[in-house]
């Protein structure tokens, strides 16, 4: 099995880094934004494992001048949503990660940050990225 490094969406200072945690289907979210530090595990798709980000990200590098509309992923239990808008000839990401209560009241957390990424060479790094995590943590379920 081949060890894949973190992926990591933003700048510096402000950023999404999506790390291989454990068994191949996990991973950790980490986000940071503005004093905003927060991390939640994150499972696959059981049918395509993290191939549907991937896709996400490279449909966005693939239209880098521009869509319309605002395009969506989310995870398979929703503790992690992307919200993709392309404005001001930049692909604004809203990061949306969450963490479920146990019920009776209690709702767990969610934070919200957003980030700017170059339509360019940042997104077509970060799509290629996604489709190298995407493959090292595919669905576990294949036949030996």
């Amino acid at each position: 099995m081949t060890i894949v490094g973190a992926v990591q969406l933003g700048s510096r200072g402000e950023w999404l880094r999506l790390t291989p945690d454990g068994p191949p289907q996990y991973v950790t979210a980490e986000l940071r934004c503005d004093g905003i530090a927060a991390s939640q595990r994150i499972v696959h798709n059981h049918a395509s494992g993290f191939e549907d980000l991937a896709d996400f990200f490279g449909q966005l590098a693939d239209d880098w001048r521009g869509w319309g509309s605002e395009r969506v992923w989310e995870s398979v239990e929703g503790d992690l949503r992307i919200e993709a808008r392309h404005e001001y000839q930049h692909v604004q990401l809203r990061i949306i990660l969450r963490s479920q209560g146990p019920g009776w009241g209690n709702e767990g957390w969610m934070v919200a940050a957003d980030l700017t990424i170059d339509p360019g060479e940042e997104l077509t790094r970060a799509a290629s990225d996604l489709r190298v995590l995407a493959l090292g943590t595919g669905s576990d379920d294949d036949p030996a």
